[in-house]
């Protein structure tokens, strides 16, 4: 049964070697069946390709040293299969993320009339006639006395050369996402589902669908901790929960430094909703799928920003951030595994028993 077992997750290691060269057309590692083992990255794979490759190559070897010798032990291989569930989950995660890129937005045009410049050269755009200078204004001060100093306090990052685009209706708004070539159903989806869009370096906010200074700040803050993960390569490889708890952690800071009884009002309201969903069994995994997360009927973003609070509040700000750094040079399971002392899984499992029991 345990041969089987080892068996299988290697062939599912080989799977995920496929997995990787769907995603980059450069070349990558293969699957060697005639040797056994992974052969060695080109030099020409990117750098999160190439970490999670050798986090692959560690574990296979665990494997096939136990199939080798018969001989294993319950703790290292449960470990192993842990890291395992890990990284294939965040090499999937990279193909999906790069089906995604051909057919959604990869970049955002040039929109705008004028613009002011906040801290570390990111710029404040009006994108339509209708912005007053006084949401600029305001953009620009939130930026430089709010959301800079909240990001960089909380992950150990400043965001630098983002543009921040103000549109002051849905029409305007709707018309720039037409730019990008995007279809009317997806334009529309956008547009009456969203508070924000991040691509990259560049931030729209529709500041139409906004109530008062309060969500000026958390939708500023939450929308550059995306840009700073994404200037640093975390963007496309961090978890959707940690990745959206993060920035749902640091939005919320920014409102609250405007207006804390509104936090305090939403914060009850969304873990009831969150309650009510675990007691009724529908409350998804950490690592549920795109698709899931769509179809779900609560605010599956609150879920991650939870679970990112919970595990800040146990481990401390500064455990987050040295997570956040080793993941920009290893493998993101490896560097979780180190940086807080258990595989991702198993938090992720502990923290939605956490909620259902």
């Amino acid at each position: 049964m345990l041969k089987t077992l080892l068996v299988g997750l290697l062939a599912w290691i080989a799977l995920s070697s496929g997995w990787l060269q769907q995603v980059y057309s450069t070349g990558l590692s293969v699957w060697s069946h005639a040797q056994g083992t992974l052969q060695q990255p080109l030099a020409t794979l990117q750098r999160p390709l190439i970490t999670l490759q050798q986090s692959l190559v560690a574990d296979t070897q665990v494997l096939q040293t136990f199939l080798q010798t018969g001989k294993w032990d319950a703790r290292p291989l449960q470990q192993t299969v842990g890291d395992l569930q890990s990284t294939l989950r965040v090499v999937q995660d990279l193909a999906e993320q790069q089906w995604l890129a051909r057919h959604h937005i990869r970049q955002l045009p040039q929109v705008g009339q004028s613009s002011r410049q906040a801290n570390a050269g990111i710029a404040v755009i009006a994108g339509d006639a209708g912005v007053s200078p006084g949401w600029v204004n305001d953009s620009l001060q939130m930026v430089n006395q709010i959301s800079l100093g909240i990001i960089y306090t909380n992950v150990h990052l400043q965001p630098r050369g983002a543009q921040i685009v103000l549109f002051s209706t849905s029409q305007a708004y709707a018309q720039a996402l037409q730019k990008t070539g995007l279809a009317n159903n997806e334009v529309n989806s956008i547009v009456e589902n969203t508070g924000g869009l991040t691509v990259g370096n560049d931030v729209w906010i529709p500041v139409y669908a906004l109530h008062g200074r309060a969500d000026l700040a958390n939708v500023l803050t939450h929308e550059l901790t995306h840009v700073a993960f994404n200037e640093v390569g975390l963007g496309g490889r961090l978890p959707t929960w940690i990745n959206e708890g993060t920035a749902w952690m640091d939005g919320l800071q920014g409102q609250s430094r405007v207006n804390a009884s509104s936090v305090r009002l939403l914060t009850q309201a969304y873990n009831r909703q969150l309650q009510q969903v675990a007691q009724s069994g529908q409350l998804l995994p950490l690592s549920a799928s795109e698709q899931d997360i769509l179809q779900a009927n609560y605010n599956v973003e609150w879920e991650d920003y939870i679970a990112v609070s919970r595990l800040v509040q146990a481990k401390g700000e500064a455990t987050l951030q040295k997570f956040l750094l080793r993941s920009e040079r290893e493998a993101v399971a490896l560097s979780f595994q180190q940086s807080f002392g258990e595989p991702m899984s198993t938090y992720e499992q502990k923290f939605v028993q956490g909620l259902t029991s």
